[in-house]
């Protein structure tokens, strides 16, 4: 199977090995990366005059600051031609042995759930999508050990800044960028913790979007 995130992608083998490839600077890809280091030497930055503005009365918007710009440059460098392990499938390593049922690529993480039920996740986690009780971010995958973390995951679901996970008894838990709805106290906050998702039926399936989360019951309850 494959999972597609914003500018990285999982792939997973018939034998639970997951390999990666994208930008992975912020630890996405689950192993090393060294940005900016490209077989292209032609490979120029974006001028800055080609950076898209809003015209005038239009939406505004702040100048890229410069992890922005750092993005839009590493961009730019990339081409069909570049030999760096970024561009091509590689192994991830760090999950050694591991059998791997599930993976789910998120806009800047990821997540993996093994054959015993257990959830792992790298990269950037600075709304807390990676579960490790921080803001920090996490170069290759970590177990994500909480107590409100069901122990019998079937499914992970990796959205833009959210993480969703789903039990075998079709229990939820979520982490992450918080938005209205996805908790009993409503607002937008960070939760760096599994936080169990209040529901009145078990589900059966979900998934994470852009700023929402939607489940589906055993009676076809969305």
């Amino acid at each position: 199977s494959v999972s597609c995130g914003a500018r990285h992608t999982l792939a997973l083998t018939d034998e639970g090995r997951v390999w990666s490839c994208g930008l992975g600077h912020y630890g996405a890809l689950g192993r090393a990366f060294t940005p900016f280091e490209y077989g292209t030497a032609d490979a120029l930055p974006v001028p800055e005059d080609a950076v898209p503005r809003p015209p005038p009365g239009g939406d505004p918007r702040a100048p890229l600051d410069e992890e922005q710009r750092a993005h839009v440059d590493l961009l730019a460098r990339m081409t069909l031609e570049d030999a760096s392990d970024q561009c091509v499938m590689c192994p991830v390593e760090a999950l050694g042995d591991l059998r791997v049922a599930e993976v789910a690529a998120g806009h800047r993480h990821s997540l993996y759930l093994d054959a015993e039920g257990r959830v792992y996740s790298s990269g950037w986690g600075r709304y807390g999508e990676l579960g490790h009780g921080d803001i920090e971010p996490c170069g290759i995958p970590r177990r994500v050990m909480h107590a409100d973390l069901p122990s019998d995951v079937v499914a992970v679901r990796a959205g833009v800044d959210t993480s969703l996970v789903l039990d075998r008894a079709g229990r939820a838990a979520f982490w992450g960028r918080r938005m209205d709805g996805l908790s009993s106290e409503g607002g937008t906050a960070v939760t760096t913790i599994p936080v169990p998702l209040p529901m009145e039926v078990p589900a059966v399936a979900a998934d994470c979007g852009f700023t929402h989360v939607v489940l589906v019951g055993l009676e076809g309850e969305v």
